[in-house]
């Protein structure tokens, strides 16, 4: 397939018989077997010097028509020029034993797009996307080889610029005319038959473009710059769409399917306000002419596959409130001027390669930013103590990154914080008591990192429904896949997930040092390890209700040993290693906890077998 950059365009120029012979598939071969009754046609032209009197469309300057090779009618259809009854016009024709046709009105040198669809007994013209008439036609009555500007049988040669040739085997809508005839196409298009663009710029061939690589010959025609940009003085193209520097503020092209790089011209636009441009096939780096658009208050490019770093000139945006980069191939370090972006209330960055500390991304004296999502990035280091200056913070993804250290008491001070995404990290220490703090959490994720130790009992007193909604796959919790120790607080029972617990022998709670404050003493369980039971003793110093439970290495209780009220002096327990319905445990690791209102201790006991 040959392909020609879309920033290379070109029309050729035709006079004095010159033409283009496209020889290797007839219409019928390009177009299938409905090439008769339906196909459309369309081109850009501009034409200059004189037209002809003619009698029929057939005979007129041929913008497009046919050769028979000597075989058949000469022009069947097709896109002509000439002067019949006195009417100097472009016109549309079909021949089906009549000619019939539909005259477009023009001017010598006007640019403009022509399109001819025959759609089942209906011819239909079309001017720049608009129908100007239809009749009624009957199937064509002969195909043969496509010209371009002359060079058939029974017509004229065509003075002037022609571009953009486009031969389909449907029926197109004057919509699908009109959403297209500015743009270039990639010759993938579902219908698309023929499509030669002159793009070469140079050489004799004409390549066709569309999957039949129907290829021409160039005979005589020249290679012009003058061609279709049907922008006004002060308007410029981007992606074939011509927008005013003056009038345009919003630019949303979300999944229109643009390709290639982000145009520099982009920073001509100087009073956008919002740029739009997510959920395309947009590569290479974004350009710093983005730094002119001084009144942009958002920026979304997300979902494109963008490349390089983030230019510095963002910085330059002050009025900027929302910037979305998510999921682009976006690398370097995460720039440090993002701090000083103050208006910013919405940072999405997810999904790229970017590097270095979180620290260059917590705005200074911020009074406004609600959302921050730096998730699945190469981002290391600690969660800075700077983090707890963002008051209104209410949403924070940190997870899929490299963050290392313990979690910073300041993070627990964003009082509006609602999610609180960390997995999948390298954070290490213990849960904080300040925990609780976070009074408005809904969700709360911090599995796959190297959290160690007691979960704070306050975790119950959080906002979040730690079961979400199993019938609908939506959880709200997950602190899986760390060395979290038991016992659990009682609202996470079951819920804790796989926890690495080799490090949690002897593990006592904040009350340890003062038994009397405690209100008991945990001892030394024996034998350890046992089989088939292990005696497990404590002292009572107050008269209080005391819970003794086994857990599994899980998390999750497996015995209840104790629920009662007791009394002061020396205790003593025995478990068989079974579970509460009398069933058989198997051999391993468990844990013996003793708990009294929100005080708990625990030891490791292995069971032998």
């Amino acid at each position: 397939m040959v392909s020609i950059g879309l920033g290379q365009n070109y029309s050729l120029f035709f006079e004095a018989g010159d033409h283009v012979a496209i020889d290797d598939q007839s219409i019928e071969e390009i177009t299938g077997s409905s090439w008769s009754y339906q196909k459309s046609i369309s081109a850009w032209i501009i034409p200059s010097g004189q037209s002809t009197n003619v009698s029929d469309g057939w005979s007129g300057q041929q913008i497009y028509g046919q050769n028979q090779m000597g075989f058949g009618f000469g022009n069947t259809h097709g896109i002509s020029r000439g002067i019949i009854d006195g009417q100097d016009k472009i016109w549309v024709y079909n021949w089906d034993g009549n000619d019939d046709r539909i005259g477009i009105d023009y001017e010598i040198g006007e640019l403009m797009h022509v399109a001819l669809v025959h759609d089942d007994g209906i011819l239909y013209a079309y001017k720049n996307g608009v129908l100007v008439d239809q009749v009624n036609s009957n199937p064509t009555a002969d195909g043969g080889f496509i010209r371009i500007g002359g060079g058939t049988e029974n017509g004229n040669a065509f003075n002037g610029h022609i571009d953009e040739v486009r031969v389909w085997s449907i029926a197109r809508s004057a919509e699908d005319i009109l959403d297209q005839m500015y743009l270039q196409l990639n010759g993938e298009e579902q219908g698309l038959v023929g499509y030669w663009n002159f793009n070469e710029g140079e050489g004799l061939f004409a390549y066709d473009l569309s999957d039949n690589q129907n290829h021409g010959d160039i005979i005589g025609a020249d290679y012009s710059t003058e061609t279709f940009n049907p922008c006004e003085d002060d308007e410029i193209v981007l992606w074939s769409y011509c927008l005013s520097v003056e009038s345009t503020t919003e630019l949303n092209l979300s999944s229109h399917q643009i390709q290639g790089q982000i145009p520099n011209n982009i920073g001509n636009l100087t009073n956008l306000t919002s740029l739009v441009l997510s959920n395309n096939d947009l590569t290479g780096p974004i350009p710093p002419e983005i730094g002119n658009l001084a009144e942009l208050e958002i920026l979304d490019l997300s979902g494109n596959a963008l490349t390089g770093s983030i230019p510095s000139e963002i910085s330059e945006l002050s009025q900027l409130s929302v910037l979305n980069l998510y999921f682009n191939d976006l690398g370097g370090e995460l720039p440090d001027f993002l701090q000083y972006m103050t208006n910013l209330r919405h940072i999405d960055l997810a999904g790229n390669q970017l590097t270095g500390p979180i620290d260059n991304a917590i705005i200074e004296n911020a009074d406004s930013l609600v959302y921050m999502n730096l998730s699945f990035n190469l981002l290391s280091d600690v969660i800075p103590l700077s983090i707890g200056a963002l008051d209104d913070l209410r949403y924070l993804f940190l997870n899929n990154n490299s963050i290392s250290g313990e979690l910073p008491i300041e993070l627990f001070q964003l009082n509006n914080l609602r999610y609180l995404w960390l997995s999948s990290n390298q954070i290490e220490g213990s849960i904080p008591s300040e925990i609780m703090e976070l009074n408005s959490l809904q969700q709360l994720f911090m599995s796959h990192n190297n959290l160690s130790g007691l979960i704070p009992n306050g975790i119950c007193d959080l906002s979040v429904d730690w079961d979400g909604q199993e019938d609908i796959g939506l959880t709200n919790f997950n602190i899986s896949n760390n060395g979290l120790c038991p016992p659990f607080p009682s609202c996470l029972e079951g819920v804790v997930g796989y926890q690495d617990t080799s490090n949690c022998s002897g593990m006592m709670n904040i009350y340890e040092s003062d038994p009397v404050l405690n209100g008991f003493t945990l001892y030394d369980a024996f034998p350890n390890p046992f089989n088939p039971v292990i005696s497990l003793s404590y002292g009572i110093h107050i008269a209080q209700m005391v819970e003794v439970l086994i857990y599994d290495i899980s998390g999750r209780p497996v015995k209840s040993l104790v629920s009662e009220l007791q009394s002061p002096g020396s205790k003593i327990v025995q478990w068989d290693g079974t579970n509460d319905r009398g069933l058989a445990l198997p051999s391993g690791t468990y844990f013996f906890t003793i708990r009294s209102g929100d005080r708990y201790d625990s030891r490791k006991i292995i069971m032998l077998k």
